[in-house]
């Protein structure tokens, strides 16, 4: 992975914390694509499939706002270990 990718994914990351810490739930798809300043939703599922691959954030299939960063800190969520 090249650095800027790695910059990017450590943006994405905080960006979802902020997020999920100003609101109390996670964001959606073109929350952060607004946030990052990319040009489309695939942009986002793109990043965020690496990311998930990496073992840094975890997603739920078909469902909205389901992007939780992994990291070992309490789920504002649901109270348990993400």
């Amino acid at each position: 992975m090249s650095a800027s990718t790695r910059h990017v994914h450590d943006q994405l990351v905080g960006h979802i914390r902020d997020y999920q810490a100003a609101h109390g739930s996670p964001p959606s798809y073109e929350d952060l694509r607004r946030r990052m300043g990319f040009a489309s939703r695939s942009a986002v599922e793109y990043h965020l499939g690496l990311l998930e691959e990496a073992g840094r954030i975890t997603r739920e299939p078909g469902k909205i706002k389901s992007v939780l960063v992994v990291d070992g800190r309490r789920s504002r969520r649901n109270g348990k270990r993400a």
